[in-house]
């Protein structure tokens, strides 16, 4: 699932991130790293993204300082979030997520990075033509993440959803808002990515999945009320979150 050198940047990451988040348990650092280390090695070892019954990732979050204060391990995840975001997903899917989603088969996926939901969603039996602007593999400096997961295609909402007009849904999984949404944000006003707009005007399927939250950091204030227009609210599922964000999977019918 995912390749030793990206286990290794994870759990070199992971040894980082304990100092930083607290210096005092630095003498335990290296033991830590390698316990981290031997277990998601082991969670990631097969070709399944399920581990009892449950999305590995966040089975994986759980190896992520079991043992220490809750506000030091919220100091662990905010320094690691980045690497795992580039291992993984910007959201950690749960199991229930994932079964509602696949449920809506066929699906075509926006934005979908590496293709960690898409490929947890095909494991369900789900049809799901995964599309990003950038490939992982390419070198593009546009990839926010680097382990492909699933087959992915190159496509924006102009150039993929022509190719997909029998996708029941929509799956729009941390669509850009506001850009520099991790920190970096440009000086000046906001600047926003229109991706999330242009494909609620270019999808004519009958059902559309969110994930994230209703903020500028996921859309424009179009993209949102667009949202509202074509679409009434059917599921909300609470995910397991990192850092600031309070991310959810929203399940949409259209109107």
């Amino acid at each position: 699932m995912l390749p030793d050198k990206a286990l290794g940047s994870l759990a070199a990451a992971y040894g980082r991130a304990l100092v930083a988040a607290d210096a005092a348990r630095v003498g335990q650092t290296r033991a830590e790293e390698r316990r981290f280390l031997a277990a998601i090695t082991a969670l990631c070892a097969g070709e399944s993204y399920f581990h009892n019954g449950e999305n590995v990732f966040p089975v994986v979050l759980a190896h992520v300082a079991p043992t220490a204060a809750a506000d030091v391990r919220q100091r662990v995840l905010g320094h690691l979030r980045l690497t795992l975001v580039d291992a993984f997903a910007y959201a950690v899917p749960t199991a229930a997520a994932l079964r509602a989603i696949a449920a809506l088969s066929p699906i075509v996926e926006l934005g979908c990075g590496g293709g960690f939901w898409a490929c947890s969603l095909a494991e369900l039996g789900a049809d799901v033509r995964a599309y990003d602007v950038a490939h992982p593999l390419a070198g593009d400096a546009r990839a926010r993440h680097r382990v492909p997961h699933h087959r992915i295609q190159v496509g924006d909402p102009a150039t993929a959803l022509p190719r997909e007009r029998d996708a029941r849904t929509l799956l729009l999984c941390w669509p850009p808002g506001v850009l520099g949404r991790d920190g970096r944000r440009p000086p000046g006003p906001a600047c926003f990515s229109t991706m999330g707009e242009d494909a609620l005007e270019r999808f004519a399927g009958e059902h559309l999945v969110f994930v994230g939250e209703f903020s500028d950091s996921f859309g424009t204030p179009r993209f949102f009320a667009l949202l509202e227009q074509q679409f009434a609210l059917g599921e909300r599922h609470a995910l397991p979150n990192l850092g600031k964000w309070q991310d959810a999977v929203y399940l949409y019918r259209r109107r």
